[in-house]
């Protein structure tokens, strides 16, 4: 890679959600988002000041931090972490689902075209406990 820089790297910890999405707690994501954080920085190379750690998003505002990160001109690639509740098609934000599609789009080429052609991570850590209850509560 011979780029500037590593590139950006993004890291949304859900931990704590609204009561109205009947999620639980999702306890050890703060340690766990806190060891990525350090792989990041440490082994892989990112500068700390590319690595964002954002904690109890909501579903609209992981659209906008996907949407915020625009120029890669000078990045070897893109990473991207989301610790929270959902399963294969969708994540949870703090206060409901937000699609896998919709989270995954920003980063196209043919959308941020200074991404084409590079690598983009893309790591879903998601605890289905939650979700499970859910289903149970409501059929």
């Amino acid at each position: 890679m011979n780029h500037k820089s590593r590139g950006y790297a993004l890291i949304i910890n859900n931990r704590d959600f609204n009561s109205g999405t009947h999620m639980s707690s999702r306890k050890g994501t703060d340690q766990d988002a806190q060891s990525l954080y350090n792989q990041l920085v440490g082994p892989m190379g990112f500068d700390k000041t590319r690595v964002k750690v954002f904690n109890n998003v909501t579903a609209c505002n992981m659209k906008k931090l996907c949407t915020s990160l625009v120029d890669h001109k000078d990045c070897d690639m893109f990473f991207c972490a989301v610790l929270s509740h959902g399963d294969s098609s969708y994540v949870y934000g703090v206060d409901g689902p937000l699609s896998l599609s919709s989270l995954l789009e920003p980063f196209k080429a043919d959308v941020c075209p200074t991404l084409g052609g590079k690598p983009k991570v893309f790591l879903i850590q998601v605890g289905l406990l939650g979700y499970l209850r859910h289903v149970g509560e409501t059929g």
